[in-house]
C-alpha cells in the first residue's frame, strides 16, 4: 500500500491514480499550432485524454466513431495528439505496461454559432454516445480498453494503472515548465476523496504529490 493507494503484486504496479487540471491554454494552443497550423481562442475548443485499443484495426474503428460523432454534433475535429509518455522514467511495471492502450489526445473545435454551454453539451453527447457504442460491440474484442477519460474546454484528467508517485513522470506533458495550471486535483484508487495540490498559476513539475482516484 501507498498510503492507502492500491499496488498489485508488483511494487510498481498501482491500481489506479490520476489528476485532473485546468486546461493551460498557452501550452495547448502552442501545441495545436506547432502539430496541425491551427489557431485557437481559450473555450472555443475541447482537449481530452483517450484510452484506445491497442490493435490497429480496433483502434481505428473507434476513431472513427468518435469522429463521426463529432461530425454528427456540428463540430469540428482538430486532430489527434499522440499523448507524451515515459513508461521507463515513471518506472511502471510490466503487468500495467501489458495492459496499457493507446493514449491519445481528442481536439475538437468548437462551432462558430454556438457557445460554450452548449459545446460542453455537444462534447458529452459525442462521448458518452461514442462510449456505449464501443462498450456494447461484441465484434470489439478490446472494447473495454476504450475509455475517454474527459472531454471538456475547461479541464483535463491524466490517469492509469499507476501510482500516485508515477504520474508526472508517466505523462510528460504534467512536468513541462509551460504546463501551468491554478487546479489540480489528484486521486488515489480506493478511496474516493480528492485534495487539491495547486495554487494559482502553479507548475506541476513542482508538485510531488499523492492522489486518490
Amino acid at each position: 500500500m501507498d498510503h492507502r493507494g492500491g499496488c498489485g503484486c508488483e511494487a510498481n504496479t498501482g491500481d489506479g491514480a490520476g489528476i485532473l487540471t485546468n486546461i493551460p491554454h498557452e501550452f495547448f494552443a502552442k501545441e495545436i499550432k506547432k502539430l496541425f497550423n491551427v489557431d485557437v481562442e481559450k473555450g472555443a475548443y475541447s482537449v481530452g485524454n483517450v484510452f484506445l485499443p491497442q490493435d490497429d484495426k480496433q483502434r481505428i474503428h473507434c476513431m472513427s466513431l468518435m469522429e463521426a460523432s463529432i461530425i454528427n454534433e456540428g463540430q469540428t475535429l482538430i486532430g489527434w495528439r499522440d499523448t507524451p509518455i515515459d513508461t521507463d522514467k515513471a518506472d511502471v511495471g510490466n503487468i500495467a505496461k501489458t495492459s496499457q492502450p493507446i493514449i491519445k489526445q481528442l481536439i475538437i473545435a468548437k462551432a462558430d454559432d454556438i457557445d460554450t454551454l452548449d459545446f460542453e453539451r455537444a462534447l458529452f453527447v459525442i462521448r458518452k454516445h461514442v462510449s456505449h457504442n464501443i462498450r456494447t460491440d461484441a465484434s470489439l474484442s478490446q472494447a473495454l480498453l476504450f475509455y475517454v477519460c474527459s472531454l471538456s474546454t475547461t479541464v483535463i484528467i491524466y490517469k492509469g494503472m499507476l501510482m500516485g508517485s508515477q504520474v508526472l513522470n508517466f505523462y510528460t506533458d504534467l512536468s513541462d515548465p509551460k504546463y501551468s495550471t491554478y487546479l489540480g486535483d489528484g486521486a488515489f484508487s480506493l478511496f474516493n476523496q480528492y485534495f487539491p495540490v495547486l495554487g494559482q498559476g502553479a507548475t506541476l513539475s513542482l508538485y510531488v504529490t499523492q492522489w486518490r482516484d
